[in-house]
């Protein structure tokens, strides 16, 4: 009952911030329920997730101009702590979606890694290009 009552109170208070959530966290975490079908509980964490990750996407976004490369780098930290965070949150069934989705990507990076290495570009190129794709 306890439990019931917290997750209600937090339910409530989650629709009372939503007001105040930007329509890049919402977008986010309809997306992230939409995905892994979040339970009430995994909503609430899911938004601090977002919220956390837009900050910070903020707080690096002055480096964009005047130093990019350590701009992409720090957003690339940024998307890998939340995947790291968002991991925790989700239960075996719904990390093994997780898991099928980073094996989407590491095999389309792995893809790209070689047509750019067959079009002769650079190290720093294809290290740059990984950069921008996140």
């Amino acid at each position: 009952m306890k439990i019931k009552m917290l997750l209600f109170f937090l339910l409530l208070g989650g629709i009372v911030s939503a007001q105040e959530r930007s329509a890049a966290v919402e977008q986010a975490v309809q997306e992230q329920t939409a995905r892994y079908n979040l339970s009430a509980e995994q909503i609430v964490q899911m938004y601090v997730v977002e919220e956390r990750r837009e900050r910070n996407l903020q707080e690096i976004e002055v480096l964009r101009e005047s130093n990019y490369r350590l701009y992409l780098e720090k957003k690339q930290s940024v998307r890998k702590n939340s995947e790291g965070t968002i991991r925790q949150i989700l239960n075996k069934e719904q990390r093994f979606t997780l898991d099928q989705e980073q094996a989407t990507y590491r095999q389309a990076t792995s893809n790209l890694i070689q047509q750019m290495r067959q079009d002769g570009k650079s190290k720093e190129d294809i290290e740059l290009a990984l950069l921008e794709r996140g």
